[in-house]
């Protein structure tokens, strides 16, 4: 039961951080209203375990969302995903001031193995958002920066 516990404990965490970084209309609004996209994409990631060296597999769906107000750009990433006895939380968000066809954002990655906490590991990504012309991401590209055994 500890380890259910520990899961909704974490579970609750992420999704109240990616909430968290869901940019605010009002807070953001210069001049006109901004315009807000929302987009989810059915994802897979495989890994080597830095804990074991087993490799990782999960599927699940990244939710990235823009907001632009005239030039200026918010970025969050959430992704949940579950396979292999491992849950999978990424979260991340980044502000840019211009507008381009692609963003990069920094994540924070937890792979939790409730089965053997040890087998637990977290690491650092750069995600790279690609948006199309009304600034709505169309894909992303995940590229590891660092990656340890633990959480």
């Amino acid at each position: 039961m500890k380890a259910l516990e520990r899961f909704a404990v974490l579970f609750a965490t992420a999704v109240g951080l990616a909430v968290a970084f869901v940019p605010t209309a009002g807070a953001m609004t210069v001049g006109s209203g901004p315009v807000t996209h929302v987009v989810r994409f059915a994802t897979s990631d495989s890994i080597a375990s830095p804990c074991d060296g087993s490799t990782v597999t999960t599927r699940g769906h990244d939710v990235v969302t823009t907001t632009t107000i005239r030039q200026h750009t918010a970025v969050t990433v959430a992704n949940i995903q579950s396979a292999d006895g491992y849950e999978f939380v990424e979260v991340g968000r980044a502000r840019f001031d211009s507008v381009s066809s692609s963003y990069s954002v920094p994540t924070n990655v937890l792979w939790i193995d409730f089965a053997d906490l040890a087998k637990s590991f977290h690491a650092s990504f750069t995600e790279v958002v690609y948006v199309n012309s009304q600034n709505a991401a169309t894909g992303a590209t995940d590229y590891l920066n660092s990656i340890a055994c633990g959480f």
